[in-house]
């Protein structure tokens, strides 16, 4: 994507303001984006998400526990 984005800025002589460059940089990455492969299972990624998620509150919820628990032994 970023070589596609970088061929599509160089054909630009001269950059009147950021605007324009932030214009140019988004035709770059529409132009990359037809290239771009389905990741392989993609319709899962939502319940991915949800387990992950799922998985470092629990995290955390064991830590603070524990970290509870080592302030209690210590007071």
């Amino acid at each position: 994507m970023l070589e596609i984005v970088r061929r599509t800025q160089r054909n630009v002589k001269r950059w009147s303001s950021g605007e324009m460059a932030l214009r140019w940089t988004a035709a770059g990455m529409l132009e990359a984006e037809r290239q771009f492969r389905k990741i392989i299972g993609y319709r899962d990624l939502a319940t991915l998400v949800i387990a992950i998620e799922r998985d470092h509150n629990r995290r955390r919820a064991a830590h603070t526990q524990t970290k509870e628990a080592a302030i209690v032994l210590t007071a």
